[in-house]
Order: C-alpha cells, then sequence, then structure tokens
C-alpha cells in the first residue's frame, strides 16, 4: 500500500502533473493553520502591515483564492509556526 507522500513523490515526478498541480492547488493545511492563528488573533491589522501584506491578498489567501508561498512562509516565521520545508509547496518556485 502506498502512503500519501510516496504518490505525491512519484506523481510531482512527471512535469505535466507538477504544473497542473501548481496551478490548481490553492491552500493546504499550513496555510489553513495560518489562517487559523491569524484569525484569533487581535492584533491581525498590525501583523499584516508590519509584514507589508495588503488585506486584498490575506482576504484572498483565506477565501482560498490565489496562495502567495511567499507571504504564508512570513506568515508563519511571524506567528512562530514551524515547517519542515518551507519551499515544499509546488507554487513557492514560481514565486
Amino acid at each position: 500500500m502506498l502512503f500519501f507522500k510516496e504518490i505525491k513523490y512519484k506523481k510531482m515526478a512527471d512535469p505535466g502533473f507538477k504544473s497542473l498541480y501548481a496551478e490548481e492547488c490553492h491552500i493546504c493545511s499550513l496555510t489553513l493553520k495560518v489562517i487559523e492563528r491569524m484569525e484569533s488573533s487581535t492584533n491581525k491589522n498590525r501583523i499584516l502591515s508590519r509584514l507589508n501584506i495588503s488585506d486584498a491578498d490575506y482576504d484572498m489567501l483565506k477565501k482560498g483564492d490565489h496562495c502567495r508561498p511567499d507571504q504564508v512562509k512570513l506568515l508563519c516565521r511571524h506567528l512562530g509556526i514551524k515547517t519542515e520545508d518551507e519551499t515544499a509547496c509546488p507554487r513557492f518556485e514560481s514565486q
């Protein structure tokens, strides 16, 4: 039986699949964790301002309309959310 991680690595080896995945991927568990932490914060606007992330960009991230991995990375660092590999996101490469 293959585990998800093994399947993902095999699929990502195919450039066509990787390209499609990058185009269709909108939100992941890490992004959800960031949003959850941000939404429970009383300093959301101050954090966004400090990190130079616009309200519009954050709203798109929150709605799953457009994930910018560079912004997720900044938010993770600021919020103290540990990640195994910040560049594991296939969309990060195109940033």
